[in-house]
């Protein structure tokens, strides 16, 4: 959510369902809170964080492909500023400025910049202290004066919010340093900000802007939302109005094959939890998932013969995000934190392959004596494939954009991939392993994600928008496309998908309700800065 600075409107993320704003289509909407009128903005169909002018006569918004863009608020005007943003945060400054954060997820040197709000040079604020242990600032907003920006710095326990600092960077130095613990700061006034702590608190804080220093904290309400992630559906008006989605429990899951036409049947209506990704064995007898418990992130396999499921003993880290399955059907590979690890589901020890890889997909050869991830040594993710027992890894797609979303064909002579080269995130075709050849054949021409092929490699799936479809293609000497086909909506599902071992049907996370009630609310707090003012005396 994002307020204009009067306090007036109330712009946010949301999905069609009357006449005149599209049925199901996604979209930033506008919410006039004196009338109560409700009105779509068009073309921000792929808009993911939003944030308003300083006059409020226009919004600005991080795409899902990580391009910060402006538009007026009947949309007839938009202009691109940046590539390679972070969805996690970004603001409008009142001294001509989009400020944003860049991270290894959008595929740049972690830390914040700014470019002018009218189009020019992006010009960097900071960068992470990896000594320190952090992994990117997030979260920036211009103080009222104009001496420095309030962000978040994450550690280097990634679900771990209880790790994460408000901390201001000063414009005139541009030396940083931490304020108090907290996941996301909102300046709300002079002399005032507020603070959202991990554990959903909003924090009343006074603030001297010429020293950057803060006072004593006052607690003002508890119950903000917050996931493991330390994101926060919070939003503040320059003239002291708060709104936030109060916390109603966590999201949980169920896990459900989805067919072609978009119907879905659940896998075990009995299994229900935080799961973030789910992926099918390659035999198709069982299932393996990601599942949240606290701050850990535990690996499950259902066994769908037997209909019995075990977790996995991940060991070592706190984090064990699923990825896929060994070809052979008897390991899980995921990452510990940033190494890729494998780990057989009937028992044995668990294997390190990769050091120093991004949390993205893993693929495998087919002989599954070779993989291809997502790394960020360079400053922005490409892709790098290893044979068991490298000590260096090799570049395999590695160029001046961000390669991800690396999948190895059935046949293992063809990879495809995304790319942002065209200024957008689509996908490609070319040859595997890069000795046959690199040329790169395009896939999609209106934005494309999350490749998968079809186990026959006749059909390659995608995303693109919010929509999951089809492509047929032939492998052979060369490769060759034809035509593409919608399949079903897919913005209601999370966790990505797998492609079933039939390929008519997809396993998919679907959100089933929250742990301790379904009911979310947004709540409205008025006249902030006059309670803050009454209770800290100032």
């Amino acid at each position: 959510m994002a307020l204009s600075p009067d306090g007036t409107l109330l712009a946010f993320v949301g999905v069609g369902v009357g006449e005149g704003e599209g049925e199901g289509v996604r979209g930033v909407r506008l919410l006039d809170r004196r009338t109560l009128e409700l009105r779509p903005i068009p073309r921000t169909e792929d808009a993911f964080t939003i944030f308003f002018s300083p006059d409020g006569q226009k919004v600005g918004f991080v795409t899902r492909q990580f391009i910060v863009k402006t538009t007026s608020l009947l949309g007839e005007t938009q202009r691109t500023l940046a590539e390679r943003a972070t969805r996690l945060g970004a603001d409008w400054g009142h001294d001509g400025y989009v400020y944003f954060a860049v991270g290894n997820t959008s595929g740049g040197q972690p830390g914040l910049r700014r470019v002018p709000a009218n189009g020019g040079p992006v010009e960097s604020l900071t960068q992470v202290d990896t000594a320190a242990g952090e992994i990117g600032h997030y979260w920036p907003q211009l103080l009222p004066g104009g001496r420095g920006v309030l962000f978040t710095i994450w550690r280097d326990r990634l679900y771990d919010a209880s790790t994460m600092d408000i901390a201001v960077v000063d414009l005139k130095t541009r030396s940083y340093r931490p304020l108090l613990k907290g996941v996301t700061a909102r300046a709300i006034g002079p002399g005032f900000i507020v603070v959202i702590t991990a554990a959903g608190a909003i924090l009343g804080v006074p603030f001297d802007e010429q020293r950057l220093r803060i006072g004593r904290p006052v607690t003002l309400r508890e119950g903000v939302e917050v996931d493991r992630f330390g994101n926060t559906n919070v939003a503040a008006s320059a003239n002291g109005t708060l709104i936030y989605a109060a916390g109603a429990g966590r999201q949980m899951h169920e896990l459900v094959w989805v067919d072609r036409a978009g119907a879905a049947q659940s896998v075990d209506s009995g299994w229900v939890g935080e799961f973030t990704v789910a992926r099918v064995s390659p035999d198709g007898k069982s299932l393996a998932a990601s599942i949240v418990s606290g701050a850990e992130e535990q690996i499950w396999v259902h066994d769908l013969l037997r209909d019995t499921r075990r977790q996995l003993r991940v060991e070592g880290a706190n984090i064990g995000r699923l990825r896929s399955w060994t070809p052979d059907g008897r390991a899980v590979a995921f990452w510990k934190g940033y190494t890729l690890t494998t780990l057989p589901v009937d028992g044995g020890a668990q294997s390190e392959w990769i050091q120093r890889g991004w949390p993205g997909s893993i693929s495998f050869s087919p002989d599954g004596d070779q993989v291809v991830y997502t790394s960020a040594q360079g400053g922005h993710r490409d892709l790098y494939s290893a044979r068991r027992g490298d000590s260096v890894p090799q570049p395999l797609v590695a160029t001046a954009h961000a390669e991800t979303g690396g999948e190895i064909a059935p046949d293992g002579r063809w990879l495809a991939y995304v790319s942002d080269e065209s200024g957008r995130s689509e996908v490609y075709v070319r040859p595997f392993p890069p000795d046959r050849g690199t040329t790169t054949w395009p896939v999609t021409s209106d934005g494309g994600t999350e490749p998968r092929w079809s186990h026959t490699g006749r059909e390659l799936f995608y995303r693109s928008g919010s929509n999951l479809m089809v492509a047929e293609v032939t492998l052979g000497a060369t490769f060759r496309m034809g035509r593409h086909q919608q399949l079903f909506p897919i913005d209601g599902f999370g966790g990505g998908y797998d492609v079933g071992p039939d390929d008519r049907r997809f396993l998919m996370i679907r959100p089933v309700g929250s742990h301790g009630g379904d009911t979310k609310m947004v709540i409205v707090m008025d006249n902030v800065l006059e309670e803050l003012k009454a209770r800290t005396g100032k």
